[in-house]
């Protein structure tokens, strides 16, 4: 009770964000034809020795995908992984808001791969 039901038959509920973010990313890849590229858009800080380097801006998007539609437009589509919990963080509300309206951009807060998938299928149906 409380699961929310991943296509092939993975489930979320109790999963880390990371956990469902990687597969996501993975069955994106294997199984949505539309996508052409999904890759991880890294946040933080990362150390390297004594250095450190600035990573993506705090409230970027866990994910980005570039879409193909049947008549071979393109789409950026910046995916935000959450357990079905999670809530974003002002900095990635603003990252939404700041792109919303751009044509041939799209965000969403994805808990599933097939919430992913759906939203890809509308984009390409609603063109």
């Amino acid at each position: 009770m409380g699961e929310k039901s991943l296509a092939w038959g993975w489930t979320v509920a109790g999963l880390r964000e990371s956990e469902v973010l990687k597969k996501i990313k993975m069955q994106l890849r294997l199984f949505c034809p539309s996508v052409i590229w999904c890759d991880r858009l890294q946040s933080g800080v990362a150390q390297k020795g004594p250095y450190y380097v600035r990573l993506c801006k705090a409230g970027t998007p866990d994910l980005y995908a570039i879409i193909r539609d049947k008549d071979y437009f393109g789409f950026l589509l910046f995916i935000e992984v959450k357990t079905i919990k999670g809530r974003q963080t002002p900095e990635q509300k603003e990252f939404q808001h700041m792109i919303y309206g751009l044509k041939h951009v799209h965000y969403i807060v994805a808990h599933s791969v097939q919430e992913v998938k759906d939203y890809i299928d509308k984009i390409i149906l609603d063109k």
